[in-house]
């Protein structure tokens, strides 16, 4: 499949084109143009051309089809057309924000057939409709979690049960029908994107994203659910505007500064240490002082800031990480680290 981000000038006064390069015997390339626009929304054309590049006879170059979707960020419009021969041209209505001149699009291109031959692809995830409140999504069966990896499971199998005896009877089969949940769709594009990246943006209104919350626990979908909790506890903590107990520490003679909430967000040294009040070695200023490296401190500390991290290339750095986050017994780091390592190893 080919992909590419594309931030397109409100202000666009000519053509741009995109190209994608040369995939599965055809050299890919799309149009964008600029048709008109009011203050709430704004038209665009979109022209797909395929170029074969193969030496086979015409008549088989213009067998091709491929599937084009084009997914707006940030009102999260999703659109998917059929191509097929050379050219493929179609128009789409988006909202506009008033607050940004530009618009952030992708665009995905997945070939279906080639020169007259249907595209196989063995490592690909089948790709399944869900109705939600009468609108359709499309995604793959690898992106499906909870309520709603039960209820495909379920109706895939009866489905299958079904077709397998209609074709013992007349040999007829046909595709399976988009499965209905009876909800509203307005954030189901959201929880869609959720499930594909493992993060999104959520809204800014807390009254939005209490409803994806309640729609999160509707589909059984734990890590949405916390994710969502998460974000609303943190903002109200924001809001509440507490006291922030500032922490000084002094690990191997460098100072890091930080706060003790975010050294007792995960279980570990620190939180037992500060949580109980444990004795610990203080210099100057207060400062605790750890007798360690400070060499890879910078990554413990943004880990337990986040919950995540950029860890390094190197397979001797990441066992160094790793063995500091052992000493500051924080599992959750460990683990990333070992896991990098294994990878790498693999690699």
């Amino acid at each position: 499949m080919l992909s590419q981000l594309v931030i397109v000038d409100r202000n666009l006064s000519k053509p741009i084109t995109l190209n994608f390069g040369n995939f599965m015997c055809y050299d890919w390339s799309l149009t964008i143009n600029k048709l008109d626009s009011d203050n709430n929304h704004e038209c665009w054309e979109f022209r797909l051309f395929s170029e074969c590049t193969s030496n086979v006879p015409d008549s088989l170059k213009l067998e091709v089809e491929a599937e084009i979707r084009i997914l707006e960020y940030r009102y999260g419009r999703d659109i998917v057309k059929k191509h097929e021969g050379k050219e493929r041209m179609f128009q789409v209505e988006f909202q506009i924000d008033p607050n940004s001149r530009c618009s952030s699009i992708r665009v995905d291109i997945n070939a279906i057939k080639v020169v007259g031959v249907p595209v196989d692809y063995p490592n690909c995830s089948p790709t399944v409709k869900l109705n939600v409140g009468g609108t359709i999504f499309h995604t793959t069966e690898q992106c499906l979690e909870g309520r709603i990896k039960t209820y495909y499971e379920i109706e895939k199998y009866k489905f299958k049960l079904e077709q397998k005896n209609k074709a013992d009877t007349d040999g007829q089969v046909k595709e399976m029908d988009p499965l209905f949940f009876d909800r509203d769709p307005e954030h189901f594009r959201l929880i869609l994107n959720f499930l594909r990246d493992g993060k999104v943006n959520l809204p800014d209104s807390d009254k939005e994203v209490e409803e994806i919350l309640e729609e999160a626990k509707f589909y059984h979908l734990i890590e949405l659910s916390n994710y969502c909790t998460h974000h609303l506890d943190r903002k109200s903590s924001r809001n509440s505007t507490p006291v922030v107990d500032i922490v000084q520490l002094d690990i191997g003679g460098t100072i890091f500064k930080t706060t003790k909430s975010t050294l007792t967000r995960f279980d570990g040294m620190f939180k037992t240490m500060l949580d109980n009040e444990i004795s610990v070695k203080k210099q100057d200023f207060e400062s605790i002082f750890i007798d360690r490296s400070p060499k890879h401190f910078d990554i413990i500390l943004n880990f337990m800031r986040d919950g995540d991290v950029e860890l390094p290339e190197t397979n001797r750095e990441l066992r160094e990480v790793s063995k500091e986050a052992q000493y500051y017994l924080l599992g959750g780091l460990v683990e990333k680290c070992e896991n990098c390592i294994d990878n790498f190893v693999v690699a």
